[in-house]
C-alpha cells in the first residue's frame, strides 16, 4: 500500500471559531465550519442547515444527506463501466481512443432526424469529443432561440453521450444547463453526409474563465472581488454536482462558463457555471483507489491522490478549485512558481509524490492565503468541505452577491 505523505504546513483549525457566525443569518450558509475527518465527504453536509436553497426545485424532497448512489438501473454509466474494464490492461490515452471508436447504438438514442432542427452559425470551441458551435433556432415558436452545440459524428459521440447522462441528472443556476440532445444528417465540410450528435447546451456569452482572465488585466490576475463571486458561483455549482455523487474530474478555468445575469451589475454581470462534464465520474463507479482514474484530468489541476493512486473523490474537485482560485488571483497557473522549465513527468512527480502544495504569495491578503491553504489541505485526506469554504471569511465581506438573487 502507498503511504501517503502529510504536508507539513501549519494550518488553523476548523475548530477555531469562525468570525463569519457573528453575521450568520446574512450568510448563504448557517452552519459552522467543522474539522474534516479522513472519513468524512461533502455527502454528509446536512442540508437543512443551509438558509438558502441552493438546490433545484427537483432537489427540494430530497434526503437531508448527500444521496448514496441511486438503485436505478436507468442511471448507470456505460462508459464509466467501459472504463473501469480497461482501465485494468491498458492506460487512460488507449481507453478514451477505444471510447471513441466504440459504434453507437442508433436504436437506443432516437430517431435520426433528415435534418437538424438548428443552424449552427459559428465556430466557438474544438476539443478531443468534437466541435462547439453557436447555433439557432429554426422555429421561430421554440423559447430557446440561442443555444451551443457540442457536435461529433455519431460513431464517436460516446463521450457527449456519457456527458449528456449526467448533465441532465443536474439542475443548478452554477450548472451550464442541458437542453436535450438530437441526432440528425448533416454534411460535411467536404459536401458529404454524415450522422451528427448534438448535445444541445446553455450558451454562455461571456466565454469560459480562461477568455475572462486573459481579457481582464492582460491575465496578470483578477481583483479579490471578482475571484470570490466566481468562486462562491462555482462551489455552489460544486455542491450540486456532489450532491449528484458525481466528481467532475476536470476542473479548470477552460471548463468554467460564463453566463449574463441582468440581476449583477458589479464587479461584472456574470454568473459563473461549470460547463465540460466530459470526463466526470461517478463517486463510485470505480474501486476506490485501484488506479482506474489516473491521469483523469488536466495536470496542473490534479489532486495528489488522483495523481499518485488514481483515486475519484469529491476531494479532487476540492484540490482543483483552489488551484483555480490561486490562478485567478495571480495570473499564473499553479506550480508555476516551482519552475517554468518543469517536464510533464516532473511535474507529475511534483504533484504526485513530493507532499508540497502550490506556493501561495504572500501578497495576498491574509484571508485570501488562508481560504486556498484549506482547499489544499491534505492532511486529512478530503480538505474542507464545500460548506466551510462558503463561510470562509475571504468570501463573507459585504460585497459578496446574494445567491436568492440567482435561484
Amino acid at each position: 500500500m502507498t503511504t501517503r505523505k502529510m504536508i507539513k504546513r501549519s494550518i488553523p483549525s476548523n475548530d477555531q471559531p469562525d468570525r463569519t457566525l457573528q453575521n450568520i443569518k446574512k450568510q448563504r450558509v448557517n452552519v459552522s465550519p467543522k474539522k474534516s475527518s479522513s472519513s468524512s465527504s461533502d455527502e454528509e453536509i446536512p442540508t437543512r442547515s443551509l438558509d438558502v436553497n441552493i438546490f433545484s426545485d427537483d432537489d427540494a424532497d430530497d434526503n437531508d444527506e448527500y444521496e448514496e448512489k441511486e438503485d436505478d438501473d436507468n442511471d448507470e454509466d456505460e462508459d464509466n463501466d467501459e472504463d473501469e474494464e480497461d482501465g485494468e490492461d491498458e492506460d487512460n490515452e488507449e481507453e478514451d481512443e477505444e471510447e471513441e471508436d466504440d459504434v453507437v447504438d442508433v436504436t437506443l438514442l432516437g430517431e435520426v432526424r433528415d435534418t437538424s432542427s438548428w443552424e449552427k452559425t459559428e465556430l466557438i470551441g474544438r476539443g478531443s469529443y468534437g466541435s462547439v458551435f453557436r447555433a439557432t433556432s429554426k422555429n421561430e415558436d421554440e423559447d430557446t432561440q440561442i443555444v451551443a452545440i457540442k457536435a461529433a459524428e455519431l460513431s464517436r459521440a460516446s463521450s457527449l453521450i456519457h456527458e449528456r447522462k449526467l448533465l441532465t441528472r443536474i439542475s443548478s443556476p452554477w450548472v451550464v444547463r442541458c437542453y436535450g440532445h438530437e441526432i440528425a444528417r448533416e454534411k460535411n465540410k467536404l459536401g458529404g453526409e454524415i450522422t451528427s450528435y448534438n448535445l444541445i447546451l446553455e450558451y454562455c456569452s461571456g466565454g469560459s474563465l480562461r477568455d475572462f482572465m486573459e481579457r481582464n488585466n492582460g491575465g496578470g490576475g483578477l481583483s479579490e472581488i471578482h475571484v470570490r463571486r466566481f468562486a462562491i458561483d462555482i462551489l455552489l455549482g460544486l455542491f450540486n454536482v456532489h450532491k449528484k455523487n458525481i466528481v467532475h474530474c476536470d476542473l479548470k478555468p477552460d471548463n468554467i462558463f460564463l453566463a449574463h445575469d441582468s440581476k449583477r451589475l458589479m464587479p461584472s454581470s456574470y454568473v459563473a457555471k461549470i460547463g465540460d462534464f466530459g470526463l466526470a465520474m461517478e463517486k463510485d463507479s470505480v474501486k476506490y483507489g485501484d488506479g482506474s482514474g489516473h491521469q483523469r484530468g488536466t495536470t496542473q489541476y490534479m489532486a495528489p491522490e488522483l495523481m499518485r493512486e488514481g483515486i475519484v473523490d469529491f476531494g479532487a474537485d476540492i484540490w482543483a478549485f483552489g488551484c483555480m482560485v490561486l490562478e485567478m488571483l495571480t495570473g499564473q497557473r499553479a506550480w508555476r512558481a516551482h519552475g517554468d522549465n518543469l517536464g510533464s513527468g516532473d511535474l507529475e512527480s511534483l504533484i504526485g509524490e513530493s507532499g508540497l502544495i502550490p506556493k501561495i504569495p504572500t501578497w495576498l491578503s491574509v484571508e485570501a492565503q488562508d481560504f486556498l491553504l484549506r482547499c489544499l489541505d491534505k492532511t486529512s485526506g478530503l480538505g474542507w468541505r464545500i460548506v466551510s469554504l462558503l463561510n470562509h471569511p475571504f468570501l463573507s465581506p459585504p460585497q459578496k452577491p446574494d445567491p436568492q438573487s440567482l435561484s
